[in-house]
């Protein structure tokens, strides 16, 4: 069935997905950017003097997150769709599949672990209840 829904034109085939890579390769350093940004955010709550050094953490996990998140979009063959949902600055459908791929990915796990898991749902309720994160160890003396 897939092979008919490709050749169709419904679903892109391996070729048709893999041509849109170099744009999501130029668009890296934004994405890169962008992972920095949000991670930074996350953690702009806590005591000052752990945000410069979470900060360098961050930057230096947003390279290897982002490449994920490029390699996810190519092989899924939703490429055309998370760009298309960048320039519009929003996280739909393909944007999450991606996200969930990259999660699985990271962890080992089949790609299609969290296939059922809500996660743009998920994102959209933390950032209406979010607060600045407290970590247990922040203000502890060191001794």
């Amino acid at each position: 069935m897939a092979n008919f829904l490709a050749l169709s034109g419904l679903i892109p085939s391996r070729a048709e997905a893999s041509i849109l890579k170099p744009l999501l390769l130029l668009l890296a350093p934004r994405i890169e950017s962008s992972l920095q940004q949000e991670c930074t955010k996350l953690i702009s709550g806590v005591e000052p003097e752990l945000i410069k050094p979470m900060a360098k953490v961050c930057k230096t996990i947003s390279k290897p997150i982002a490449s994920c998140l490029i390699n996810q979009a190519d092989t899924s063959g939703r490429a055309l769709g998370v760009i298309k949902e960048m320039i519009q600055g929003k996280f739909g459908d393909d944007s999450e599949l991606v996200v969930k791929r990259c999660i699985a990915s990271i962890l080992l796990l089949p790609l299609d672990t969290f296939s059922d898991v809500p996660l743009k749902k998920f994102i959209d309720q933390l950032k209406e209840t979010s607060k600045p994160v407290e970590l247990p160890f922040a203000g502890m003396q060191q001794e």
